[in-house]
This record gives C-alpha cells, structure tokens and sequence, in this order.
C-alpha cells in the first residue's frame, strides 16, 4: 500500500475511533507554502500541528536526528532499532 494511502487510512481509523471528535487532515507535499527544510520550525512556531521531513533537514535544529542517516553508523535492523530510542528522546 502506498505511503498516502496509510496516512489516509490512519486519519480515518481515529476518526472513527473518537466518533468524530477527532479529524485529521492530511496535507501531502507541496500543498502548503513550507518547504521540507522549514517543517520543524512550522511545527514548533504552531503554523502545523504535526509534519514530517528528512532527517537531514532537521538536523540544524536537531544535530542528533540525522545520525541514523549517517553511512555504516548503523548497519543493521537490529541497531536502528537499538539507535532510535535515544535519538527519539534527544
């Protein structure tokens, strides 16, 4: 299933779970006025309430979110999985 499908499919499941109370909107690339590089300020400035980018786009912000996209720092499942509970929470 295609990444927008699940994004859609998840948007629809809370809503039905909160009975509505809850809707989320999805905003696919492009359709807003921010660029990937300008996600994180959004969010923390409250323009967006959420929003996702590449790691290395955040990574002025945030130094630590692009080390799992450093080559051979993390080479396996096992260590991403080992890597992302302390990146999460920096």
């Amino acid at each position: 299933m295609r990444l927008l499908q699940h994004y859609l499919q998840f948007a629809e499941e809370v809503k039905k779970r909160t009975n509505g109370k809850l809707v989320i909107t999805y905003r696919p690339a492009g359709e807003l006025p921010i660029r990937g590089t300008e996600v994180l300020k959004a969010v923390g400035e409250n323009q967006i309430e959420s929003g996702e980018a590449f790691a290395g786009f955040m990574s002025g912000s945030i130094p630590m979110a692009s080390i799992t996209s450093m080559p051979l720092l993390v080479t396996s499942q096992k260590e991403y999985e080992e890597v992302m509970p302390i990146v999460s929470n920096t």
